[in-house]
């Protein structure tokens, strides 16, 4: 699905390098077979972050509306899903969604704030006003999502994320985090609404995520 000169320089290069690296286990396999590329030079690295940058922040108040943010603007981004997922826990929440990206998507004001520029260091200020953080995807082996979800684990944060393979290597269901179905946004409120009802559970698994 690449470009065709991107394409044909992959073809002649990948084969050629002494080792490639990448940050989502199942990854190994698609390169290896898919660019022709032997196994033995294929090996899988797990991300990391800076957590002294994003370390663990203080909890928002318990008192004001929950917050869910996200980021993030690669293609395997559903943030469609998310936006959807967030509005059903309005119903009984009053939550607000702050999302940075610069995809084209539509969030009406009255349900969160849309950030259209790079945050950078910024995402710092989100992860702290945030009582969930949440990253919908669509089904993809590339590992797509996973700084956002690492930051926000370093902030103290629980985490909502789509399941796809790989993603379990770094979210523990039930532990650090929880693990939905790609392509269910009734799953996915469920999801956050189940952290949003039981603050205790956020805490404590937000807790483990920043030791982890």
């Amino acid at each position: 699905a690449s470009d065709p000169i991107l394409r044909a320089l992959a073809d002649h290069a990948l084969p050629r390098a002494a080792a490639l690296f990448t940050q989502c286990s199942p990854m190994v396999d698609a390169i290896s077979d898919e660019w022709s590329v032997p196994k033995s030079r294929v090996h899988y690295v797990p991300l990391g972050i800076d957590t002294d940058f994003y370390a663990q922040q203080p909890l928002p108040d318990p008192d004001a509306p929950p917050v869910v943010v996200s980021a993030g603007e690669d293609p395997f981004r559903d943030h469609e899903l998310l936006i959807a997922a967030v509005e059903m826990t309005r119903r009984r929440h009053g939550t607000r969604l702050e999302l940075a990206t610069a995809l084209p998507v539509d969030l009406p004001t009255e349900w969160g704030t849309l950030y259209r520029e790079r945050m950078n260091g910024r995402m710092r200020d989100l992860y702290r006003r945030s009582t969930v953080v949440a990253v919908a995807l669509k089904p993809t082996i590339t590992g797509s999502g996973l700084t956002v979800v690492l930051e926000a684990m370093a902030s103290g944060r629980p985490v909502v994320v789509t399941d796809n393979p790989g993603v379990s290597e770094y979210v523990k269901h039930g532990h650090t985090g929880l693990l939905v179905p790609a392509g269910d946004p009734v799953a996915f409120a469920k999801a956050i609404e189940s952290l949003l009802d039981d603050p205790d559970q956020a805490r404590e698994m937000g807790a483990h995520a920043a030791r982890v």
